[in-house]
């Protein structure tokens, strides 16, 4: 098995680093970036729910059932509280 020096790998990732360009990483970087807040940003309350938007941990605003925007993650959090729960039951209804 070959033992690998630290500072051997450390070398071969910056040579191949360099070979790609620095606006290349950039834009490899940025592209990263752009898909987290893409990705963590928009969330879907049901119909029964209320989602509380958090910011920095304090209640910020609640919101009703369809699709939501927000800040990412580590920003603000969305809890999803069951708020109206319909049930459809009466003696009428029950089969014996």
């Amino acid at each position: 098995m070959a033992a690998y020096d630290p500072e051997d790998v450390v070398q071969e990732i910056r040579k191949r680093a360099s070979a790609l360009g620095a606006k290349t990483i950039t834009m490899i970087v940025g592209g990263l970036v752009l898909l987290f807040f893409v990705f963590t940003s928009w969330f879907t309350v049901q119909p029964e729910e209320t989602g509380i938007i958090q910011r920095f941990g304090a209640v910020n605003r609640t919101v009703g059932p369809g699709l939501h925007f927000k800040f990412p993650n580590g920003i603000e959090k969305v809890r999803m509280v069951p708020t109206a729960r319909a049930f459809a039951w009466s003696r009428w209804n029950c089969k014996m």
